[in-house]
């Protein structure tokens, strides 16, 4: 095989592999994704939110501090210090809510927003968080 076949294959090869990796990548990426979807809300109107966590709390300086979205509650008020990690919002808040808890859909769309709305960060409308190209 002549030098010139030989660098036009290797050529080909290192195109083939960009265009492998770059198909892949998106993959990667998804796979770190949560559809925050709870089933209590079901059927929704509008797609899931798409969240990653750890890319998030990395953008926002929220590594240690889980409480300030894992927060915890009696009878409607907040409980200082006690964090609500690995329980599922709607194991507390129902979909109707009552006189001192905040509704299910309420509670996540003002844990967000109102956040971003503080921090003048992040998404605040809609299609911000519900992507209709990601149903």
């Amino acid at each position: 095989m002549n030098k010139r076949v030989r660098n036009i294959l290797a050529l080909l090869a290192s195109l083939l592999l960009l265009v492998l990796g770059l198909s892949l990548a998106p993959v990667s990426a998804q796979e770190e994704l949560q559809q925050l979807r709870p089933e209590a809300l079901q059927p929704a109107t509008r797609p899931a939110a798409l969240f990653n966590h750890d890319e998030h709390n990395a953008k926002a300086n929220l590594e240690d501090k889980c409480i300030r979205c894992h927060h915890s509650g009696t009878e409607g008020k907040l409980v200082a210090d006690e964090s609500s990690e690995g329980t599922p919002c709607a194991d507390c808040h129902t979909v109707k809510g009552t006189s001192k808890q905040t509704p299910l859909r309420r509670a996540y769309h003002r844990q967000c927003m109102d956040c971003h709305k503080a921090n003048n960060k992040g998404p605040t409308h809609c299609s911000g968080c519900h992507d209709k190209r990601h149903p």
